[in-house]
């Protein structure tokens, strides 16, 4: 099931990192069309890859899904509060 939400978040998490969508699919080890399919709604995410990117930007999962998030950017550090 595809969460307009998550897709949102993930999108959030990329712009206030400041990484490149190359970057990023580096680290997760997946093509950068496959995560730019991802940030455009247009391939539902796995289970797998929504662990990697929550490792990668070190938040819970949470953050995904839940609907009153707050997030902080400290430097280049992001912070759940």
């Amino acid at each position: 099931m595809k969460s307009e939400l998550e897709v949102q978040r993930i999108n959030l998490l990329v712009q206030l990192s400041g990484k490149s969508q190359a970057e990023i699919a580096r680290h997760l080890q997946i093509s950068r069309v496959r995560l730019n399919k991802y940030l455009l709604g247009k391939r539902v995410f796995d289970k797998i890859v929504k662990n990697s990117i929550c490792e990668y930007f070190n938040v819970p999962e949470k953050i995904l899904t839940q609907h009153t998030v707050h997030i902080v950017l400290k430097g280049n550090k992001l912070f759940i509060v």
